[in-house]
Parts: structure tokens; sequence; C-alpha cells
């Protein structure tokens, strides 16, 4: 991250799953405030890991619009072959 703190993987891999397991039982993607609640981390923290998770290629997203995060299309279809 820019201002020299670590990455932590344990939580990127834990907002990776609220994300995808919000979708699935909502149908749409969460909020950045209903992320950080769900992981139980401050909201400006929210955004520094999303841009990780979408530099990893793991997530897409637009910039300026409310719950456009989605999963990458890439990792969709590689579980619908297995």
């Amino acid at each position: 991250m820019e201002s020299g703190e670590p990455m932590n993987e344990d939580i990127t891999q834990q907002i990776y799953n609220f994300i995808r397991d919000y979708i699935e039982e909502h149908g749409h993607a969460p909020s950045q405030r209903e992320i950080a609640s769900g992981c139980f981390i401050a909201l400006g923290t929210v955004s520094k890991y999303l841009a990780i998770l979408q530099a990893q290629g793991l997530i897409d997203r637009e910039k300026r619009h409310t719950r456009s995060i989605s999963l990458s299309k890439q990792l969709q279809n590689e579980s619908e072959k297995t």
C-alpha cells in the first residue's frame, strides 16, 4: 500500500469472501460501508483493499458508481468449468 502499510492477505481474502457471499445471497454487490461492517474493518481501509483486489484481477468495479463491484469474469468462467 502507498502509505507503507503491509498488505494483510487475511483481510484481503476476508473481503473477497464477503463480497462473493454477499452477491450470491443478495444478487447485488455490497456497499463499502457494508463491507466494512461485515469484515469489522474501518471504512477508509475498504477502498485500499478493493484497489488491491482489483489490481490482482479478482474483482472489477466502476469508479463513481455505488455497488459496482463484481467478481472477475475470468474467475467466474474458471469456476463454472470445475
